[in-house]
């Protein structure tokens, strides 16, 4: 299978190496990659390290959300070093305050893109003087992209290329298309939309979302859900705008479509599984999340923050997703 690409813009992406010293590597253009099978063709870029399509041959139907100018510009993201937002939009590290955007550093980052094989697509990024500016760790982070026969996996590997422990949120943000009805207003809805959470010996929750996007250490119920189903209306999101769900209890959720399509979600290890939408756009972002947005009452001091992780020096850690067509 050929790696299919295009010319989207140029930058000069410096990177640093295991050793600490810099080298230049110019990337001309956005890769574009894709893989395809009897089932599923998919499209990957290394811009982000991010799936840009999942297309159903059988069904002659595209399954991924394509960015709307008036909804969500974007389509998926590797969410790397912090899921979700921080107060104030920084933090402090030994005494030095760094700011951090929304989602972490890769969402306009060009990684390097090669084809592993027919079946599989990596997308490397690493630590550069851009990123130390913002996050004081060398690391190198890997996207891996796997065409399963009816399905995707992806699989996220962050190193710690430092000699100190490496403090970092990761997470996923794909978004899938659902049908819809759209509104007067513009909203488009999408009740009859459902997720179909798996039986569990306690009831599931989800974490208490507080303005400015952060989060408390309370679990709340899920509006609306009943028996283990979660009808993803607009009204749903109009009440939740965020539902982060306590996932530590099931590892497999269910995107049932009203047009009778499914697509069988695994987040495998995620902690807490992110439903969130854009009223204005035809899709639902299923993303699972290894780490939270910033937790109340703050602790700005990066070391004593919640819900992170902490990856010992020239240690790797690995987490993977995929969902299946069905």
């Amino acid at each position: 299978m050929k790696n299919l690409y295009k010319k989207q813009t140029s930058k000069i992406i410096v990177l640093l190496d295991s050793v600490g010293q810099n080298s230049s590597l110019c990337h001309n253009e956005h890769m574009n990659f894709t893989l395809e099978n009897n089932v599923l063709r998919i499209g990957v870029t290394s811009f982000g390290g991010n799936l840009t399509s999942v297309f159903d041959k059988t069904r002659n139907e595209e399954l991924f959300y394509e960015p709307l100018l008036e909804s969500w510009q974007r389509q998926d993201h590797f969410l790397f070093p912090f899921t979700g937002r921080m107060v104030d939009g920084n933090y402090l590290y030994h005494g030095k305050t760094y700011t951090m955007p929304m989602h972490g550093l890769l969402l306009n980052q060009e990684g390097r893109g090669r084809k592993e094989s027919d079946t599989t697509i990596e997308i490397v990024f690493a630590s550069n003087e851009e990123t130390l500016i913002h996050y004081p760790f060398p690391f190198e982070a890997k996207a891996t992209f796997s065409l399963l026969p009816h399905g995707v996996q992806v699989a996220y590997e962050i190193q710690n290329k430092g000699d100190s422990t490496l403090i970092f949120g990761l997470g996923g943000h794909p978004a899938f298309r659902v049908p819809y009805q759209k509104e007067p207003n513009g909203i488009l809805e999408t009740s009859g939309n459902t997720l179909l959470l798996p039986p569990c010996k306690e009831e599931i929750k989800m974490t208490e979302l507080l303005p400015g996007g952060f989060v408390s250490d309370r679990l709340l119920k899920v509006p609306g859900l009943q028996n283990n189903v979660i009808d993803l209306s607009s009204d749903f999101f109009q009440k939740v705008d965020t539902a982060i769900l306590d996932s530590r209890n099931f590892e497999e959720v269910v995107l049932n479509k009203k047009d009778g399509s499914k697509i069988r979600f695994h987040l495998g290890s995620a902690p807490h599984l992110c439903l969130w939408r854009n009223l204005k756009g035809d899709f639902v972002a299923i993303e699972p999340w290894l780490s939270t947005p910033d937790v109340l009452p703050l602790e700005k001091d990066l070391e004593k923050k919640k819900n992170l992780l902490h990856l010992e020096a020239g240690k790797t850690f690995v987490y993977s997703y995929s969902f299946d067509i069905e």
